[in-house]
């Protein structure tokens, strides 16, 4: 469970620090903002293309 979580908060907390990098302008908010979206939306519709697209798209390649 840990790693389910921890791999997408770095992954946002590298956008965050992009975005903090570029424009220095924003709130607080909006650098805060990917942290969620990748736990929540960005982790589960990455686990479902790897097991769903990629599964099709690599039948021949690798044949159960």
């Amino acid at each position: 469970m840990k790693a389910k979580i921890v791999a997408p908060l770095a992954f946002a907390s590298g956008i965050s620090i992009f975005l903090l990098s570029h424009n220095q302008n924003l709130t607080l908010t909006s650098y805060l903002a990917p942290l969620p979206f990748w736990v929540a939306i960005g982790r589960p519709l990455g686990l479902a293309w790897n097991s769903k697209v990629l599964a099709q798209l690599n039948c021949d390649v690798f044949p159960k």
